[in-house]
């Protein structure tokens, strides 16, 4: 009896270490998911909050850290006006444009809200080297946005309950 349930344990083992690959590739892809933005790929507020928390932490006497936060005026309105997908698109834009202006100089850009970033600025954060993040945020957002869309007409037939699109437009 005791020789019969060895070799199904080897097995068992064996299934196992071979599906470890996957499980480790689905704990970073969950670990990813619940530390950046869906819609522009930024770290988000929970991200943000862990590495402050790891500064703080970390933090000598003299270390100064720097935040710079943006908050896209009016944003509401185009959402109004033009529907959430334009508004999402417009996001992801914003990001990018953001994304690039701090890239090269070790920052941690975060979406926390709906059309609100933050910067952080790791130590040495001096009020120059903040001001002058702060001023590259400002000059990346200073062109106007292309946003490119499709459109497709559409018309409700008397007595149905069937949309029917047209051929769509680019």
């Amino acid at each position: 009896m005791l020789s019969q349930q060895l070799p199904r344990r080897r097995r068992h083992r064996g299934r196992t270490n071979k599906h470890l690959p996957q499980k480790n590739h689905r704990h970073e892809e969950l670990h990813r998911q619940a530390h950046h933005d869906p819609l522009t790929g930024l770290p988000n507020r929970r991200m943000l909050t862990e590495r402050v928390d790891e500064l703080i932490a970390t933090a000598q006497p003299e270390d100064r850290a720097g935040f710079c936060f943006a908050d896209l005026d009016h944003f509401k309105a185009i959402n109004d006006r033009y529907g959430h997908n334009v508004g999402d698109k417009a996001l992801s834009a914003v990001a990018a444009c953001l994304r690039k202006s701090v890239r090269d100089h070790h920052c941690l850009l975060a979406r926390i809200d709906g059309d609100e970033f933050v910067v952080l600025i790791p130590p040495p954060a001096s009020t120059s080297r903040t001001t002058l993040n702060a001023d590259r945020l400002l000059s990346a957002l200073a062109d106007p946005i292309i946003i490119a869309a499709s459109l497709g007409p559409g018309a409700l037939m008397p007595g149905s309950e069937n949309i029917v699109a047209a051929q769509s437009l680019s």
